[in-house]
């Protein structure tokens, strides 16, 4: 059972990476400290870890509107697979590392194609605080045991429809349609 909530709650906050990279980590880290990630490393409920993710969570969290779209799923990627171990390495070793770097791209992917249009028809500042507070959410709810796998499939459900946007936009062009 253990091993079911340690991988239900590294996907749900590989899901969150793909809003803001790095805080998810905080986020983990402070769940880790708490006592509520059975599956959790060691070393991500010490001190050093919660205060250095806290400030690069922080400053991913600024930078975000400024970090290009291939980039940040890159870093959703990679953010994924370190939260995803470090919440679950302890219950499954190295194979959270390509689940959580998998869920991370694709969650990554998919927020860029919804998130980069709204920054290009609104005010960069007010989407990514949306975005944040909806990442600091999605890693707060994926510390639930069993939250994570519903994340997973949210993301799915908001991937499947970000893609039915694409089809549409080029309806009438097919020539032009790339992907």
């Amino acid at each position: 059972m253990d091993v079911a909530i340690a991988l239900g709650q590294g996907v749900g906050l590989a899901v969150a990476c793909g809003l803001v990279a790095l805080l998810p980590i905080a986020i983990g880290s402070l769940g880790a400290l708490a006592g509520i990630l059975p599956g959790a490393l060691n070393v991500y409920d010490e001190t050093a870890m919660v205060v250095g993710s806290l400030v690069a969570g922080g400053a991913n969290a600024v930078a975000e509107p400024k970090i290009a779209g291939t980039t940040r799923i890159a870093l959703a990627a990679i953010a994924g697979a370190v939260v995803c171990e470090l919440a679950a390495g302890d219950e499954i070793s190295y194979a959270s590392l390509a689940v959580g770097a998998l869920v991370g791209a694709g969650a990554g992917w998919i927020a860029t194609r919804i998130v980069d249009p709204a920054n290009a028809n609104g005010p960069a500042a007010g989407v990514t605080l949306f975005v944040v507070l909806a990442g600091i959410g999605a890693a707060a709810i994926a510390l639930i045991p069993f939250a994570g796998y519903v994340l997973l499939l949210v993301a799915a459900w908001f991937g499947r429809r970000a893609r039915k946007v694409q089809d549409r936009k080029y309806a009438g062009l097919r020539v032009l349609r790339w992907g």
